[in-house]
């Protein structure tokens, strides 16, 4: 009976085959009202397909763009490293006769006779003087001398202005505003910096990084407010790693607001809670001056 029972269960359709059949011959009467469904979901797929590759495509243009001009950078660096290693050995070899003159004066004054020393031969003294000349000129040359980054400066500029809502702009946008802080242009960098922080909102590295750079602008400029304003943030950003580096900071801005009350308990944080590091050593150095 319990086979027979099986054996009309397996002959008679079950109720996927039921349902299936039922799609299928719903699906060959409907052929065109599927077609207005299916079609506009693959038009959509191929349009996230295309775009997704367009996407890559225009990061990867951004991302040659940004190295040829990081190429023109390192040129320019590589060429005043190449000048600043001429003249410090120019230095060197000049420093280097002063001191055999000097030697030489110093022997013959140990071996002189009355008032001859060799001190006072204007061939040995000439000499002297003009060697001491010559190195205090070039070590006023190797003192003034800095990077000419005008040519990377003004296309990493163009670069963050054509690609503000990108990574690769937003870096080019930071080493911009370095070039900026080395030649002392405090102004012109603020202005970037702000621009990429708050272009980069989605970016961690870049609200983090971007934000430390623009305090320690916002402290050159005397802009203490401003700053302290980034640093909370910036505090609520940073993990138990760049805390202690943090809390350093606002102790010193509050210091600088003559804030006092409130860089004593900032300090007092960073030395309690990280005081192992090489920040909480700088925090009772500044803690000297609440006194």
């Amino acid at each position: 009976m319990v086979k027979k029972e099986r054996k009309k269960e397996l002959s008679n359709p079950d109720k996927f085959q039921v349902t299936m059949t039922g799609l299928l011959d719903w699906a060959e009467k409907n052929v065109k009202a599927i077609a207005l469904v299916v079609a506009p979901i693959f038009v959509l797929a191929i349009v996230a397909v295309v775009w997704q590759y367009m996407s890559q495509a225009q990061a990867d243009t951004r991302v040659e763009e940004l190295a040829k001009i990081t190429e023109k950078y390192d040129a320019e660096k590589e060429a005043f490293d190449k000048r600043k290693q001429e003249l410090q050995k120019r230095l060197n070899e000049v420093s280097a006769k002063i001191r055999a003159a000097e030697q030489a004066v110093a022997k013959a004054n140990d071996n002189k006779e009355g008032d001859d020393g060799a001190e006072d031969n204007p061939v040995v003294k000439g000499l002297d003087e003009a060697l001491v000349t010559e190195r205090d000129a070039i070590q006023k040359q190797v003192d003034a001398m800095t990077p000419d980054h005008s040519g990377s400066l003004g296309e990493f500029r163009s670069f963050f202005d054509k690609y503000s809502g990108s990574p690769e702009g937003w870096r080019a946008g930071v080493q911009a505003a370095k070039i900026l802080v080395d030649e002392d242009k405090f102004a012109d960098s603020k202005t970037i910096l702000t621009d990429v922080v708050k272009q980069s909102l989605q970016n961690e590295f870049f609200q983090i990084y971007g934000r430390l750079l623009l305090i320690n602008v916002l402290e050159e400029l005397g802009e203490f407010d401003q700053a302290l304003t980034e640093v909370t943030t910036l505090e609520g950003l940073s993990g138990d790693d760049l805390k202690p580096k943090v809390l350093l900071m606002k102790g010193r801005i509050q210091l600088a607001k003559q804030a006092k009350t409130e860089a004593k308990t900032t300090l007092d944080t960073l030395i309690e809670k990280h005081g192992t590091s090489p920040e909480a050593q700088k925090a009772r150095s500044l803690q000297a001056l609440l006194n």
